[in-house]
């Protein structure tokens, strides 16, 4: 189950990434383990964040219930908290289908994860609210003429029944939440990780020289194209200025070191006996 999420997370992410340079990913020649390498920079933080929630939302379960007993008037709160986590609770549920359904109105704010957290938030509200009230079966009902503490009972089959498959139901909500909202932010840390790329010129990817027997007509900010007239030598032409962007089989990705988006190209340069391709020793500088 952990490998198909990771490698999903990790191909969003990639896409974004070489996408931002105008590259299809299914031209490169990734293997599952390359996208499960690459799943690791958008899936740390959200599990860490997540993890970090999920254990104060289970510390903090027991915070209504424990306020609720030392009022006057415990039923009434645990009511109050009931309604509030079934009505927040549907009304953020319900935002994503109505929005797809009806369009994005022009008031509403524009946030990538403003949906996909609805479900989520959500699906906890109304799983808070089924727990509260499976665990105090009498919340809603005619309290005894001598009013006693709510305890916790065992819920009837059939009510147990229910309150399984609505959890259930919940737990999936709440996880196509989850996968929508990872996704987003492994699409945005693609892109984001590709400009920083950019701007740093292209620090961290290895810089290379082509030599060619016959003109490749490569051009781009940065690129600098010599001609060699040594006396026997095979190489006819010399390029500079480039970074090794990806590598397959037959074909190298070259980009100029200073590429900008929108204004210049990749550049695709086939495996052949006639051009050579070395890794410049001032790739540092």
């Amino acid at each position: 189950m952990l490998v198909p999420v990771l490698y999903y997370f990790g191909s969003v992410y990639t896409r974004a990434w070489y996408g931002y340079f105008g590259i299809d990913p299914g031209l490169l020649g990734f293997s599952v383990t390359d996208f499960l390498r690459r799943s690791i920079t958008p899936v740390f933080w959200p599990v860490v964040v997540g993890m970090v929630t999920l254990l104060v939302l289970v510390s903090a379960r027991e915070a209504p219930v424990i306020l609720a007993r030392r009022t006057r008037h415990e039923r009434r709160v645990l009511q109050v908290w009931h309604v509030v986590a079934i009505v927040f609770g549907a009304a953020m549920v319900a935002l994503p289908p109505i929005i797809r359904i009806l369009g994005v109105p022009s008031w509403f704010p524009h946030n990538n994860y403003l949906l996909p957290g609805s479900l989520v938030i959500g699906s906890v509200l109304l799983g808070y609210a089924t727990t509260l009230y499976s665990n105090n079966p009498d919340l809603w009902r005619t309290p005894p003429r001598r009013p006693r503490r709510l305890t916790r009972r065992r819920t009837r089959e059939a009510n147990r029944s229910s309150t399984v498959v609505i959890m259930i139901a919940l737990f999936t909500i709440g996880l196509a939440g989850s996968f929508w909202t990872v996704g987003q932010y492994a699409s945005e840390q693609g892109l984001d990780d590709a400009r920083s790329t950019t701007d740093s010129g292209f620090r961290d990817l290895p810089s290379v020289v082509v030599f060619s027997v016959d003109g490749l007509g490569i051009t781009g900010t940065g690129v600098q194209t010599r001609d060699i007239d040594v006396p026997g030598e095979k190489y006819r032409y010399y390029y500079s200025g480039i970074r090794l962007l990806h590598q397959t089989a037959d074909t190298y990705f070259l980009i100029p070191q200073q590429w900008k988006p929108g204004h210049e190209r990749v550049l695709l340069i086939p495996r052949a006996d006639t051009i050579r391709i070395d890794l410049d020793a001032r790739h540092g500088k």
